[in-house]
């Protein structure tokens, strides 16, 4: 059965975001955990997790393109399953918001435990991080509610 992989709303005032880059292609298979692509918002970089294991349908936002928040923007496939037609009442987008709302409100939860891979990082935090393979969940932020910075990249990497 296709996995319908939405625009999430990483915040509560977001309203769309806009598709960085896609690191995984029509066709390609995909494991549940997998990054599929990265959104872009006014605030954040954010790297958007396969909730599913399959094959990547056909995107049905490009690279670049600015994407309302509950919009399905890519299927994950069964092999050899048919992508399917997408038409959405607003009553569905509403509940996909909300159970994006009920995950981040998750994610904020478990990352005050400890527990959590996300990590409040500025994108070019976590460009650089990435750049030098640095984990970014492991570094302790000083910017304001812990945000990573750069600096705070740049500091780990000399350590």
């Amino acid at each position: 059965m296709a996995v319908e992989v939405i625009m999430p709303k990483i915040d509560e005032n977001m309203q769309e975001g806009t598709i960085a880059q896609w690191k995984k292609k029509e066709g390609e298979k995909v494991n549940k955990g997998e990054i599929i692509f990265v959104i872009e918002t006014e605030k954040v970089t954010w790297e958007v997790e396969a909730e599913a294991s399959g094959v990547l349908g056909r995107s049905l936002a490009e690279a670049g393109e600015v994407v309302p928040v509950g919009k399905v923007v890519v299927f994950i496939l069964e092999p050899g399953e048919k992508q399917p037609d997408i038409v959405k009442s607003s009553n569905e987008n509403k509940e996909e918001i909300k159970r994006d709302e009920n995950i981040i409100k998750e994610s904020s939860h478990e990352k005050k435990e400890g527990t959590s891979k996300l990590a409040k990082a500025s994108p070019l935090a976590k460009k650089t991080a990435r750049e030098y393979g640095i984990d970014i969940a492991t570094i302790k932020g000083s910017g304001a509610d812990g945000r990573i910075t750069e600096e705070d990249v740049l500091k780990a990497i000399k350590k």
